[in-house]
């Protein structure tokens, strides 16, 4: 009985939709109509007519600038990617040298290639990690934030605790270091294992220097747990090796007079890196990819030089 209850449905059903299609009103499809006996559209006359010089060179340059206000372009015909300044904060001018190259100096020049790219870049340095950190923390709405910031990258990392809340993120590396950082002894070589109790390296914790006298002493045979960071001004017999940085201490001029090793001889050990907040990122992608790709024109630039 059910099937037979199902069977009447299903034929209902076909019967109703059959009723519609046949039922139901039909357009018959017009064609466009042919072009007129000149085969030009009015489209294409005024096109020809522009060509022809139907309108004044006055017109046509006003139509061009109603265009570009429009779209929101900079002076240099390039669109805006960020409606302010985007404030990029390195620690030493060496590390922003590429990008004050392209940009003509610390704000916008007459030739900026950023200006040309759609930004207005403002650039700055300090000389701390600590400053890096309240301007990033400023951000760079504020004339003394930032909205990036170049740093070796172990200094990154042992500030990162500290700046976690800000959510930062590495997004381009821009260099190495390249002898900025040296390893010096007063005992005229490295340490050879095995050795008893540990061994003792003058360094700034945290820093660079410090990166690579671990490097240099754990490549030796001597582990990072074995190693005792000690102050940066103790004394050559206390601490025998230094960490240093050759941008403030020359190492002619330490009582540790042995030059072990620098960035130099390990040239992709260190590098410099660029950290935005993610916010940044999101929004405003489109902008921190251009500012990479203007920056890395600069670092070819330089190195041109060189």
């Amino acid at each position: 009985m059910r099937e037979k209850i199902v069977f009447g449905l299903l034929l209902i059903m076909l019967i109703a939709f059959g009723g519609l299609l046949v039922a139901r009103d039909r357009q018959a499809h017009q064609a466009p109509a042919p072009p007129g006996e000149g085969g030009v559209t009015a489209t294409g006359s005024a096109t020809s007519s522009a060509g022809d010089g139907g309108l004044s060179d006055a017109a046509v340059e006003a139509t061009g600038d109603a265009g570009l206000t429009d779209a929101g372009l900079t002076d240099a015909g390039a669109p805006k990617l960020l409606d302010r300044p985007l404030r990029v904060v390195a620690t030493g001018w060496d590390l922003a040298a590429p990008g004050l190259l392209v940009n003509g100096g610390r704000e916008p020049g007459k030739e900026s290639e950023f200006s040309v790219a759609g930004l207005s870049v403002h650039i700055a340095s300090v000389d701390t990690m600590a400053a890096v950190e309240a301007a990033m923390a400023r951000g760079g709405a504020d004339k003394d934030g930032a909205d990036i910031v170049i740093v070796p990258m172990p200094s990154f990392v042992a500030s990162y605790e500290r700046l976690r809340a800000l959510s930062p993120e590495i997004f381009f590396v821009t260099g190495f270091s390249r002898g900025r950082e040296a390893i010096v002894s007063a005992k005229g070589g490295l340490p050879s294992p095995p050795q008893k109790g540990e061994v003792k390296l003058a360094a700034h914790a945290g820093d660079p220097a410090s990166f690579l006298g671990l490097f240099v002493l754990d490549l030796a045979g001597i582990p990072p747990g074995e190693v005792k960071i000690a102050p940066s001004d103790a004394r050559a017999d206390e601490a025998p090796f230094a960490a240093i940085d050759r941008g403030y201490v020359d190492p002619a001029s330490s009582p540790r007079k042995t030059l072990l090793l620098t960035t130099a001889d390990t040239p992709r050990l260190i590098p410099y890196v660029a950290v935005a907040q993610r916010g940044l990122l999101e929004k405003s992608g489109r902008a921190a990819a251009a500012w990479a790709r203007v920056w890395l024109e600069g670092t070819r630039k330089l190195a041109a030089d060189a």
